[in-house]
């Protein structure tokens, strides 16, 4: 038998967890992983967090990188210009993809955008809410930039490339991530990206983002506006990000998935 298992965050951090999901996973997964033959995994990162919580010898652990669909690309600017408008965006804007839950550390990047005072745009969510929303949104709506903070809900697939492309800049502020898709699609899709040091993003994201440290506020603030004011640094930034999201491909995903499956079932 093969498993994949995504991440340890319900371990690592049981207190963002949605409660009945983590008392279920938290029973179930030592069980699992350990009459699994192979467990597949989306990182390094998350591959060495289930060697250590789970007591699993390295050699049943697969890192196998996730690809990004193909409708993740820039799209036709008038056309995407269209699209963020009948979406509400009328000013230039950062932009933050997720579920609104507690891993992803949105009170921290609500105080990097309210030390944004000479940014006049807005901060865009875009994401459905997920479990112990009451202190995010709590916070959204005490912020002193509450009426430039735009909560979006759910967002269609066939307008989020739009909504990437247009981006100022796109934050991701996690604590914890076992992969990162919205970051590549960002990247995919030609939005600088900014993010933070949580779990398996500076892997994944490699030398094509600036990865911080969610805790200090003045760095964030610092690099977003370099980002939006030096245009040499843009485009550089938005190249690398290209360069590094042709690494991750569905078919190298497939390949690599059934070469494990072929390799347990010739054992």
């Amino acid at each position: 038998s093969v498993v994949t298992v995504h991440d340890m965050s319900f371990l690592r951090f049981p207190e963002f967890a949605e409660a009945r999901n983590e008392r279920y996973l938290s029973t179930r997964i030592k069980d699992t992983a350990a009459r699994a033959d192979m467990i597949v995994t989306d990182s390094r990162f998350s591959a060495s967090e289930i060697i250590e919580f789970l007591s699993i010898p390295p050699e049943r652990v697969t890192a196998i990188y996730p690809g990004i669909d193909a409708s993740f690309d820039p799209p036709d600017r008038a056309k995407a210009l269209d699209t963020v408008r009948s979406l509400g965006i009328d000013r230039p804007y950062l932009l933050s993809v997720g579920t609104i839950e507690p891993r992803k550390n949105i009170e921290f990047m609500v105080s990097v955008f309210e030390q944004m005072k000479q940014f006049d745009g807005y901060l865009v969510l875009a994401g459905m809410p997920g479990w112990k929303v009451d202190p995010i949104f709590d916070r959204i709506r005490s912020s002193s930039r509450a009426d430039d903070i735009r909560w979006l809900d759910y967002v269609a697939d066939d307008a989020l490339p739009a909504l990437y492309a247009g981006a100022e800049v796109f934050l991701i502020t996690s604590h914890y991530e076992g992969f990162g898709f919205t970051p590549l699609e960002a990247m995919a899709c030609n939005a600088p990206v900014l993010s933070s040091t949580g779990g398996s993003l500076p892997e994944v994201l490699g030398d094509a983002v600036a990865c911080l440290d969610a805790t200090d506020p003045d760095p964030w603030v610092e690099a977003a506006y370099r980002i939006m004011s030096d245009s040499a640094y843009r485009e550089d930034r938005i190249a690398q990000g290209r360069r590094r999201v042709s690494e991750f491909s569905w078919s190298d995903a497939a390949d690599q998935t059934w070469a494990v499956y072929r390799k347990l079932g010739t054992a």
